[in-house]
């Protein structure tokens, strides 16, 4: 008797195993490809497919193309990047790099739409998002497993119009990032040292713009481990939907979208900042 205890006991034990395994491996996405985004077969990491960029240095994701990668690598001055679409939900199931320079952006790709809450304080023109209405957002970010566009779309907001942010006179607003990844896996690393540390916060940012009209686009990445490579002399990569050129109003991870630019200027002809977030998984 005990043994057939133990063998139910055993059998449930690797459905239950099973399942958390399955519902893990859909988090990160189903995998594919390892592929490297560069300009030079030299530069390739071994076991990786290189994806040349299609216009300048910048390679654009087309509709018809699955993201879904095994790992992902930005190269050293490459960007990644949509093709039209204004948003992108991108899953990687093991690593996405972004080396020195390398971005992984939907800047300037909103298309001014906005579903979150209406009754949630919006900005004015040229304002970042309002600090509650972050809140409320990154709380809602952290207790659901976003995936389409049915279930939010949030854009910053074009010159002169308001969204998730402002725009100003003359910049777009900042958008909205949001990063799943392993609990203590999203780390940068120096090139220089050959060591890993702590990221910066403005890594990953959601500016306004000072010039560019329209507003940042929605991003999305499921990735279990997030290295973004920087080097001694502060140069390193990027994620981000800012809005226009990015050199509005500021917004970076870890921090409350601000009145302010990286430079301490303000005004209305400024894009507001939108949202940044990003969420710990206790997985395997």
């Amino acid at each position: 008797m005990d043994s057939i205890i133990l063998a139910l006991a055993i059998k449930l034990y690797k459905k239950l195993l099973s399942f958390i395994t399955d519902y893990q491996s859909d988090t990160f996405g189903v995998g594919g490809k390892s592929v490297y985004i560069g300009t030079s077969d030299d530069d390739t990491p071994t076991g990786f497919e290189r994806w040349a960029p299609q216009s300048g240095n910048t390679f654009l994701l087309g509709s018809s193309t699955l993201p879904q990668f095994d790992n992902l690598t930005i190269g050293r001055g490459c960007s990644f990047t949509t093709q039209s679409a204004p948003y992108l939900f991108l899953y990687v199931r093991d690593t996405l790099r972004i080396q020195v320079g390398g971005r992984l952006h939907m800047d300037s790709r909103g298309d001014n739409s906005y579903t979150y809450s209406p009754f949630l304080p919006q900005p004015g023109i040229g304002g970042s998002t309002n600090a509650y209405t972050a809140a409320c957002l990154r709380l809602l970010l952290s207790g659901r497993d976003i995936r389409t566009t049915l279930d939010l779309s949030v854009m910053g907001g074009n010159a002169n119009t308001v969204r998730l942010s402002g725009g100003g006179t003359v910049g777009g607003g900042g958008g909205l990032v949001c990063l799943y990844h392993k609990s203590d896996c999203f780390k940068a690393y120096n090139v220089d040292t050959d060591t890993y540390i702590n990221y910066s916060t403005d890594f990953v940012t959601a500016n306004g713009g000072a010039n560019g009209p329209q507003g940042g686009g929605m991003l999305f990445v499921f990735a279990r481990n997030i290295i973004i490579e920087t080097d001694n002399a502060t140069n390193h990569g990027y994620i981000s939907a800012n809005g226009g050129d990015g050199q509005g109003i500021v917004s970076y991870i870890d921090s409350n979208p601000g009145d302010r630019t990286a430079t301490g200027q303000m005004g209305t002809n400024f894009g507001g900042g939108g949202v940044v977030h990003h969420t710990a998984l206790d997985v395997i």
